[in-house]
């Protein structure tokens, strides 16, 4: 009986370790190039490993005036057909070398077919119109550009460039990822994620600009201090995650092993 016990409790400890996860975002890259008109391409790149479901997709929440379009997606340099009117329920050949957008209330959804399990390497391109916005005191970019995603994502990393030079006293904020990283390198806003972001994170990104900085379209009758003061409320403050991502696992952890010592000591000696 005691060996089966300590057999079990050892099944525990490493199940309750190594969490395992169907589907997993090993990398993913994003370039923002900002356009003179305010738009912005964007390109993707996603180190993916799947074993489960149909689809991959990017969430984008509130998008107002601005408008998702061009998409073009390529799976191991293989491109995938555009279509119209993407449908989630589709099975997983009819996905298969397709992608398209998905809308859903106030979330616009860009989604391509895994097309193969396994780990791939996918290619993500496409146009947000009005990435930049014009308001009465400057020019403001603020995308949640990762949401939170059900899926582990291990490293996180955006670029945004344009023609212009962003100035190293551009101010940048970065918001959703405990200790991630958003600054001004080389003229370009850089944001990288800390350890990669757990389901419950996500990475926004505030920028404040000068006035004329480009030829936006999308005019707002707002101040940045209102976006900012918005950015601020809604970041996250993380009470209670250091206690359940280490202190709880940790005594969990401990406890569990102090019963498996306690089973072995107490087996009889064979001599």
């Amino acid at each position: 009986m005691k060996k089966y016990l300590y057999l079990f409790t050892i099944i525990i400890i490493f199940g309750f370790c190594n969490i395992s996860y169907a589907n997993t975002v090993e990398e993913i890259k994003m370039d923002v190039y900002i356009e003179n008109d305010g738009s912005a391409e964007i390109i993707e790149i996603w180190e993916y490993t799947s074993d489960d479901n149909t689809e991959i997709y990017h969430a984008y929440k509130n998008l107002g005036n601005s408008q998702i379009r061009d998409l073009e997606v390529w799976r191991d340099g293989k491109k995938y057909e555009t279509i119209d009117n993407w449908d989630i329920d589709e099975s997983f050949e009819y996905k298969k070398n397709r992608c398209g957008i998905y809308r859903n209330g106030d979330s616009t959804e860009i989604c391509w077919g895994i097309g193969e399990y396994g780990t791939h390497t996918y290619k993500v391109k496409y146009v947000i119109d009005n990435f930049v916005k014009q308001l009465e005191d400057s020019q403001l970019i603020y995308w949640e550009l990762v949401s939170v995603n059900d899926e582990k994502r291990k490293d996180v990393k955006i670029t945004i460039r344009s023609a212009e030079y962003f100035e190293d006293t551009t101010e940048v904020w970065g918001f959703g990822n405990y200790g991630g990283l958003a600054y001004v390198y080389d003229g370009c806003v850089e944001m990288e994620a800390d350890n990669g972001l757990k389901s419950d994170e996500y990475m926004t990104i505030l920028v404040k600009l000068p006035i004329d900085m480009f030829n936006a379209r999308d005019n707002i009758d707002k101040n940045f201090e209102h976006y900012l003061k918005m950015a601020q409320k809604g970041s996250e403050t993380y009470k209670g995650d250091i206690m359940d991502t280490y202190i709880m696992p940790a005594i969990f952890g401990f406890t569990i092993l102090s019963i498996t010592v306690a089973s072995f000591l107490a087996r009889p000696s064979k001599g």
